[in-house]
């Protein structure tokens, strides 16, 4: 537009408002760029939906995370990633429109066949909000706009509004979760878990001398009392292991007991949202849902110095295959309410232990539940 405005300033000062403008050759490019344009947009709805869909954010130095409220089903599902070293993050702002754009792109990814057409998005951070509903800054408007575009994309609308903290906290504990430290699952769910699913792990590989939970383990650190010091190198092939991974290791061990073959018992949070969480349920043989984290979890000193948080939600633990032959008929969690968390186990299918249950195992103190999926989604 820059050649059209000084042609239009050019006449207007030598012939006056009222007179007629010649347009100038070198204005034709401009002109039918603006053309292109049009041409290219997509019609949008003039009126506003309502919201499908509420999404609530929060980021720190080195993570993000976001809870996604899908109206239609009533399920909440819970996102966290980290920042790679692509992003340039200077400031707050500039991480809260970051982590909009990320869950915006896992819903482009993996929610473009519920047919949503409106968005919510809700943060704690008053200078996000703003930038998707009156004053852009000019240092964070690029980004805005890639929110925008694939929103766009997806032909969602967008709409946002302020919330307090306190709203806010599950988002807020998702930005800066315990990676690794000094925490642990209760001893006392320990052993109620390996009675109930009839187990025996033979080594814990993720774990330190302080809150191992077998005599046998690896170390993250060296330690003369640990098997060896990274648990990722070792066989599991050979023996039943004990894993309960931080979430960036999740993936890998899921890849390494596919590669390997191998037969684990495994702790990971209740997030369906996750990218590892197909590969999970593919080679689950049993699962149980043991309550939520808070109960479950013991966070140590070192980590309440550095004001991390556990996982919000709920804890399951499972029995992974990596042969997959095996496990075209596997028990896995169907139907789970996450606002009703059963007090009792129920055993629906005990053709893992050849057909019956033991009165023992019903009548014992139970702590979740087992459901069982016979393959059909």
């Amino acid at each position: 537009m820059r050649q059209q405005c000084r042609c239009k300033s050019k006449t207007s000062i030598q012939r006056g408002w009222n007179s007629r403008i010649k347009v100038w050759r070198c204005c034709l490019k401009e002109l039918f760029q603006w053309r292109t344009q049009v041409n290219r947009n997509k019609q949008i709805r003039l009126t506003f939906a309502l919201p499908d869909v509420i999404l609530r954010t929060d980021a720190s130095k080195d993570q993000w995370g976001g809870t996604l409220t899908i109206l239609k089903t009533g399920t909440t599902e819970m996102l966290n990633g980290h920042w790679s070293c692509n992003w340039k993050l200077n400031w707050s702002n500039q991480r809260e429109i970051a982590a909009i754009l990320q869950v915006v792109r896992r819903i482009k990814e993996n929610y473009s066949n519920l047919n949503l057409q409106a968005l919510r998005i809700e943060s704690d951070n008053a200078a996000s909000i703003c930038h998707y509903k009156v004053s852009v800054a000019i240092a964070l408007a690029k980004m805005a706009d890639h929110v925008l575009e694939e929103a766009e994309e997806i032909s969602i609308q967008i709409g946002a509004g302020y919330i307090s903290g306190k709203q806010n906290q599950i988002a807020d504990h998702l930005s800066r979760l315990a990676e690794a430290g000094d925490y642990s699952i209760k001893d006392e769910y320990i052993q109620e878990v390996v009675f109930q699913m009839r187990i025996k792990p033979t080594i814990d590989v993720f774990a330190n001398r302080c809150n191992r939970k077998m005599r046998r383990f690896c170390s993250l650190k060296e330690d003369r009392l640990s098997v060896k010091q990274d648990g990722l190198t070792i066989p599991w092939a050979s023996e039943l292991a004990y894993l309960h991974p931080t979430l960036a290791l999740i993936q890998k061990c899921l890849n390494k007991i596919m590669e390997k073959k191998a037969r684990v018992v495994m702790f990971t949070p209740f997030w369906p949202a996750q990218p590892w969480w197909p590969d999970l349920k593919r080679m689950t043989i049993k699962s149980m849902i043991l309550g939520e984290s808070q109960d479950l979890l013991t966070l140590g000193g070192r980590l309440k110095r550095r004001k991390r948080h556990l996982l919000p939600g709920s804890l399951i633990i499972s029995l992974l295959e990596g042969n997959q032959e095996k496990n075209s008929t596997n028990m896995f969690l169907k139907g789970w309410d996450q606002n009703c968390i059963p007090k009792t186990v129920k055993l629906l299918d005990c053709c893992a232990y050849g057909g019956y249950a033991d009165k023992e195992l019903e009548n014992s103190h139970n702590i979740g539940q087992i459901l069982e999926s016979n393959g059909k989604n």
